[in-house]
This record gives structure tokens, sequence and C-alpha cells, in this order.
């Protein structure tokens, strides 16, 4: 049996690499940020503004329910390490998608993925559950997609195919098929 690597690894391997067609870039801040000086701003409100006692103890929870929200949106966003992947002809965002496959149909899917002819994908079936995972990476315009199948080999999903790419018309087939 071949080890291949996951998805996951071959996408950060070669993800911002200057040939590479994807980007892997962090997640902004910023709504955290915005979140933060909204409710500085309505807390200085509450305690500026002449109003009476419900309303100014109503923006002064307010304010500063929107500061601690904003606070901890910005700290999780810059600590938690997710990325935004990225199809960078035309900067679409790629979005994972999982689906479990029919254990008849595998070979089938097997097959699709190591020819690159996804022509007999939409004779695929997908299930609830099944030993067979398929991870698809597909940009939000639907030019661009990964795919990678997975079997359950007791205690977790490892790679029984290579990463394989696809652009245009076989992405567009990929789109077709996960919906």
């Amino acid at each position: 049996m071949e080890d291949y690597i996951k998805i996951e690894e071959y996408i950060n391997n070669n993800a911002n690499d200057a040939n590479g067609i994807i980007s892997l870039r962090k997640k902004s801040p910023l709504a955290g940020l915005i979140t933060l000086v909204c409710g500085i701003a309505v807390l200085i409100l509450s305690l500026k503004a002449t109003l009476g006692d419900t309303a100014k103890m109503s923006l002064l929870t307010i304010g500063i329910l929107a500061i601690l929200t904003g606070f901890f949106m910005a700290i999780l966003t810059v600590t938690a390490g997710k990325s935004k992947l990225t199809y960078k002809p035309t900067n679409a965002p790629m979005k994972h998608y999982k689906r479990y496959i029919n254990a008849d149909d595998r070979q089938a899917l097997r097959e699709c993925i190591n020819s690159g002819d996804l022509k007999a994908l939409g004779k695929v079936r997908i299930e609830n559950s099944t030993c067979s995972l398929l991870h698809v990476y597909l940009s939000s315009d639907g030019q661009y997609a990964l795919m990678q199948l997975t079997e359950y080999i007791p205690h977790s999903f490892e790679p029984v195919t290579h990463v394989a790419a696809f652009d245009a018309e076989q992405a567009r087939l990929v789109q077709e098929f996960l919906k």
C-alpha cells in the first residue's frame, strides 16, 4: 500500500508557493477590533449622556458586552491559527467539503481521481456514513478543486489516493457532484 500525504499537508506544503495556485492567509482580526471600538464608544456614551437610569444601565451593559466580545474575537482570530484558503487566479475563497461514499462506488471514485477524468463522477453515490470519505476543497466560483479519498483504517481516516487538482470544466463537475 502506498503512502499518501493528507490533503491538509498538501495544502500547507503548496500554499503561498511562488508558483502555487492556492494561498493560505491568516484571517483578519478587523471584525473583532471594530466591535471593540463600537463597544468603547457605547460605553463612553453611556457615561457622558444624560439619560435615565434604565437607559444608562442598558447602554453600559451593551458597551461592556461589545468590548468583551470584540476583544475575544480579535484575540481568537490572531491566536487560533485558522487561515483562509484562496484560489489565486480569481481570488475566490475555497470551502472544505466532506462526503461519505457508497462502498460499492469507491473503486470507481478512485479511478476517477487517479485518471483525472471525472465523467463517471455522477454515478458515484453519496451516503450518510461509510468507511470511505471524500475530502474536497472547492473554490466558491467553481474554477478549482482539490480532491482526495480516505478510508477508515482503525482508528482514523487514511488517504488512499493522491491529492488531485482539477480546474475549469473538471472543477464544475466536482461542484455538480457536491450539490
